[in-house]
């Protein structure tokens, strides 16, 4: 068995920290279970009394317990791999949104920038002669705008549909932010009514150096339980994080997209109606100052979702002390010292590994949450970068301020006004220009890092599915070897 245990033991620590925690659980207890068996640990050297019916008792006794850690160790087991796949799945993003949304964008903002170069060039015609600027080649340019701002507001429209697909899966399978909660709570719940069983079983042992070291075993349960807790309340709230910044910004970036549709239209039916030209410019003003403040907004909502979250989520659990890791970093160590002298070397060595595991699993999550981080980075292309989408989007509204200028000041001064909007196309096509750089420089990064982690087995996803394979090879493992299935 302890060859079995070593070769697991060297696989889970390349994978999986927190199956990692619950099997050294498992080793911990197994190791106290084979007290029955062990010379150094039987109940003749560990009991003082000599009476053969106190024994049998406290045999029974312990047996009880036994049966009791191992439904323990079970619930450490389905929390782990709860959280695993709430992590997998209550954001899915398939491999095709990383090119579908990128390409919806880039084709959108392409149609948009020949409109701005087709107006640049006849503003630049007229700035010697207002004769030479073509109606007709403005006209197809507006055209190209309509369709350009129709596509990118589609492609906003499909993200957040699809967004409502996933979290609608997600729900089914017991994953939403309710359903996920109420799990949680039961199983902790559980896990708390077979710890106070053994609380109770403890107290009627006889002797004070077994309720020792069952004692400390419960402790060390409760840690793990705890650990778990604060994995599945940091994913939560990273989730709902995600979940509504995202959806903000494709529900504003839809709207955006669709109000400079019509400000579009707007401007093509001005060339037979001049008084249409008015509301295309407020039209125009609205939807480049959505553009402006979008990626910041999204932002906003998410920080503040994320803070709700976790004063939502910490008050559901109140009971349950939540701990920093330098705390947990501290409790192991409180553990580790209150192991009597007396006690076994291999339980001192399993105290040893728990309080390391304890510390070690957070350096390897953060990795996990190092790689996420970097890719939800990468897939915010163009738009929706916080620091270059409100520079883009105040390129175009310079645009519409200059020409709400030119129209509501100059009305009479053809000249003047032709000027102005040529001063606003400058701008407006170099941050359209940057945009159409930047969406698929973007995306191929995304795609070259995603490619380059997948050879290395560090996709975030791939990280996860080994950790459930460990938790379920775990599982069968230790069942088949542990002296309880005997």
């Amino acid at each position: 068995m302890k060859y079995i245990i070593d070769k697991l033991l060297a696989q889970l620590i390349k994978q999986s920290p927190c199956a990692v925690v619950c099997f050294f659980a498992f080793v911990f207890v197994s190791k106290d279970c084979a007290l029955a068996g062990d010379n150094s640990l039987s109940s003749k050297n560990l009991l003082p009394d000599k009476n053969e019916a106190m024994r049998v008792s406290n045999a029974e006794t312990e047996k009880s317990i036994l049966l009791i850690d191992r439904q323990l160790s079970m619930e450490c087991i389905k929390l782990a791999r709860f959280n695993t796949r709430f992590r997998l799945q209550a954001n899915y993003h398939s491999p095709q949104r990383a090119w579908l949304y990128p390409l919806g964008q880039e084709a959108g903002t392409a149609a948009v920038f020949a409109n701005t170069l087709v107006d640049l060039d006849q503003r630049a015609k007229g700035l010697t002669s207002l004769s030479d600027i073509s109606i007709s080649a403005r006209k197809n340019g507006i055209c190209s705008s309509i369709a350009g701002n129709a596509i990118r507001g589609s492609s906003s429209a499909v993200e957040l549909v699809e967004n409502g697909f996933v979290q609608l899966r997600a729900s089914r399978n017991g994953f939403s932010p309710r359903g996920s909660i109420m799990y949680v709570r039961a199983e902790l719940d559980e896990a708390e009514k077979l710890l106070m069983q053994r609380a109770q079983l403890i107290d009627s042992l006889a002797s004070d150096r077994e309720k020792e070291i069952f004692e400390l075993h419960s402790r060390i349960f409760r840690q793990i339980l705890q650990q778990l807790l604060s994995q599945f309340i940091k994913w939560s709230i990273d989730s709902r994080e995600t979940t509504w910044r995202e959806n903000t910004f494709y529900a504003v970036n839809t709207a955006q997209n669709f109000i400079l549709c019509t400000s579009s239209i707007l401007s093509l039916n001005s060339f037979s109606n001049h008084q249409a030209a008015s509301s295309a410019i407020i039209t125009s003003l609205i939807g480049n100052s959505i553009s402006t403040v979008n990626p910041p907004f999204r932002t906003m909502v998410g920080v503040c979702m994320r803070k709700y979250q976790r004063h939502h989520l910490r008050r559901i659990f109140a009971k349950y002390k939540l701990k920093s890791i330098p705390e947990w970093e501290a409790e192991w160590q409180s553990l580790k010292e209150f192991i009597p002298a007396e006690h076994p070397a291999a339980i001192e060595d399993a105290m040893g590994e728990l309080s390391f595991l304890g510390s070690g699993s957070k350096k390897l999550d953060d990795i996990l949450e190092a790689e996420t981080a970097r890719i939800e980075k990468l897939r915010r292309v163009a738009g929706q970068q916080a620091i270059s989408g409100p520079i883009i989007g105040l390129t175009s509204l310079s645009r519409s301020i200059l020409g709400a200028v030119a129209h509501y000041d100059y009305p009479n001064q053809p000249e003047t006004r032709n000027k102005l909007i040529f001063a606003g196309l400058i701008p407006q096509t170099a941050g359209q220009a940057y945009s159409l750089i930047n969406t698929p420089t973007t995306a191929i990064m995304q795609t070259m890092y995603r490619k380059k982690l997948a050879k290395q087995g560090r996709l975030p996803e791939q990280i996860l599915k080994q950790r459930l394979n460990t938790l379920d090879k775990l599982e069968a493992q230790l069942q088949s070897e542990h002296p309880w299935t005997r």
